[in-house]
This record gives structure tokens, sequence and C-alpha cells, in this order.
């Protein structure tokens, strides 16, 4: 039987942590490969949540990105496993590794990012230590062997700037990461309140500082609407939101359980997501899943992925925003639209053991 050593280490939030618990616990019955597992705590939670006493678990309390220590058990996890091969989740690993090594990229300001990207919500301080951090993940970046990516864009904009050849990477689209139990249920909320849904993860790249004066500007509309955010403000974002009498506008209910995730969309009437880098959010596809109107970003990663079933505004305009988000309220009630919606969502990317599968193939055939 061959071995695989999956690595998630350095996953410590957003879609990169459910995606490796989704490939742990789509993994741990495989027939013909033996998996051993490097894990981040984060991880741990979640797949210690759907399942108890998991084989082969090898937990790594801290990220390697800046942890010598970690690197080190790594190493030593490497060689004592002797693994055929090497599988990251979503790179960079930070560990030069002997087996053959298959790295997921899934780092936005890897592939993406411009200048005025890594400035958007950020201080000239915070900016060029974004520069001086993406810098440092670009080093360690391209030591592997063979590249995962999740859309055609990300690949074709990576191997442009590393160099790599068509035969170094493959595209393997994310997936519906939902559970069954929620495929029948109801997916619409009585309450007349516009909700808006903001999945935001603690990025500045997400767009959560641009929130205060959208507010004000949907405020004028004398429309009935909460923003409902899944981030915590920062004293700055406190104080512009009271200084603009704001306050019961908003509702911040904090970092959210992936599980818990279900219910949330299922309280809200649209899901706005302006974040300006990313290279494939499962918030795109869990909002259509769920039959909610999503305005997003007008950027290439997002257009790829829903196509003509979201609104795009331009993050960097409140105006573009408002205006995309008022399309988005039109469509609340709209049946037709919203199973058009969710069946597109469901036969481009269907469930989370396709994508496994689809992962399984490339390595076993690496391996080969």
């Amino acid at each position: 039987m061959k071995k695989v050593l999956f690595n998630c280490s350095t996953n410590i939030q957003g879609g990169a942590v459910q995606n490796s618990a989704n490939f742990v616990l789509s993994s741990q019955n495989d027939q013909d490969i033996e998996f051993h597992y490097l894990v981040s705590e984060p991880v741990n939670s979640i797949i210690q949540h759907f399942q108890k006493n998991l084989r082969n678990i090898n937990l790594i309390s801290k990220s390697p990105s800046r942890n010598l220590k970690s690197r080190s058990i790594i190493k030593s996890i490497e060689n004592d496993i002797s693994p055929d091969l090497v599988y990251t989740m979503a790179g960079p690993s930070y560990v030069h590794f002997d087996s053959m090594h298959v790295m997921g990229c899934s780092n936005p300001y890897i592939i993406f990012a411009s200048r005025d990207d890594m400035k958007f919500g950020r201080s000239n301080y915070e900016y060029i230590k974004r520069y001086l951090n993406t810098f440092y993940q670009k080093f360690y970046i391209n030591n592997a062997d063979y590249f995962i990516f999740q859309t055609r864009s990300s690949a074709e904009n990576f191997a442009q700037r590393f160099k790599i050849t068509n035969e170094k990477y493959s595209y393997i689209p994310n997936s519906i990461g939902i559970t069954k139990q929620y495929q029948n249920e109801r997916t619409f909320s009585d309450d007349p309140t516009l909700k808006i849904l903001c999945p935001f993860e603690n990025y500045p790249h997400k767009g959560i500082h641009i929130l205060p004066s959208l507010v004000r500007e949907l405020d004028r509309k004398s429309l009935d609407f909460k923003i409902i955010s899944t981030n915590e403000p920062n004293k700055n974002l406190k104080k512009e939101i009271l200084r603009l009498g704001l306050t019961d506008r908003f509702e911040f209910i904090g970092k959210q359980r992936y599980e818990n995730m279900a219910e949330n969309y299922i309280k809200s009437s649209i899901v706005f997501m302006p974040s300006i880098l990313e290279i494939f959010s499962s918030i795109c596809i869990e909002a259509l899943y769920f039959r909610k109107p999503l305005v997003v970003a007008d950027r290439l990663f997002n257009r790829e992925i829903t196509e003509k079933y979201a609104f795009y505004c331009d993050p960097y305009s409140i105006n573009s925003c408002e205006e995309a988000i008022m399309k988005a309220n039109e469509k609340v009630h709209d049946d037709e639209y919203l199973d058009a919606a969710k069946e597109f969502i469901m036969n481009k990317y269907g469930e989370y053991n396709d994508r496994f599968n689809a992962i399984r193939k490339i390595l076993i055939g690496l391996i080969k």
C-alpha cells in the first residue's frame, strides 16, 4: 500500500481549514493509500467534532511559517513515515520535503495581488508588512514538484509568474462542503428585514472597512435592513459606526464554526462579500446552494465561479456596492432565479467527495 503524508499544518483560518478537515475525513478509509496527517489546531478541532480517534493524526500546534521547532518536527515525522508523496493542502509549507511534494496553492496574494490590492484596507505600515510577507511566501511556494489549484485563472497566473510548464500543475475546483442534512432545509426567512450576511474572515482584503460608508448610503434609501458580520470590528471601525449613528444597523456575531454557518445562511436575505482577493471562496457556492442572492467583487476569479448567478460590484466604489445590493434585493423572493442558481452550483461543482476523488486520482498518478 502506498503512503501519502497530508500536510495542512499552516492552515489556521479561512476556507483552507474546512477543506483540509474535509480531506482528512474523506480519506480515512481509503483502500489503496495509507494516509498520515500533519494537522493544525483549527483543522483538528473540526475533525474531532465530526469523528473522534482518527488514525495517523499528528497535531502541529504552531504553524511552521515562523516556527523552526515545528519545521523540525514535521521533517522528523516525514523521515519516520517515509511516504511516497507529501501533499500540502494550501501552501507554502515552509518545509523542504525529501519525498515527492505536491503543493496546493490558494493564496491570492502570491497569485493575483497588485500593489493597490495589498493597500486595500491597510495603513502604509500594514501594507509594507503585507508586501514583505508576500515576498517571504513567494520564496517558499515554488518549492514543490507539482501544484494543484482551484481555478483555471489561478493556475495560469501562477504558471506565468513562476515559469512552470503545463505538466507540473492541475486545477481542481472547490466543491460544496455543506452536509446533506441541509439538502431539503427551508432556505428562506419570513423576517421582513433585509438581512445582509457578510461572512468576513479577519483579513483587510475582505472589505469590512467599507461597511460604515455603505450602510450610511443604504440608510438613506429608507430600507429596513441589518448587516450581519462574522468578523468583530476593530476600534477604528467601532468609532466610525458610532460617529455615524449606525449602531442599530449592525450585528456582529463573531467567528462562526463551520457547522453553524448553515443556520446563518438560512436566516439571511442576501450574502455580500466585497473581497478583492480570493482564489475560490466557498462562500460563493454556499450562498447559492442556500438560494441566497450573492453580491461579490467584479473580479475574474468570481466570474469564473458564479458566472451570471451573482451581482458584481467594485469594492472601491460605495455607489457600485449599493447598486449591486439593491439589485440583489429584487431577487430575494424570485424562486425561479434562486432555484436555477442552486442547480447551476450543484451541477458545476458537486459535493466534496467529488473533489477528493479528483485530487486522489492525481496523487495516485504521480506516485505511479
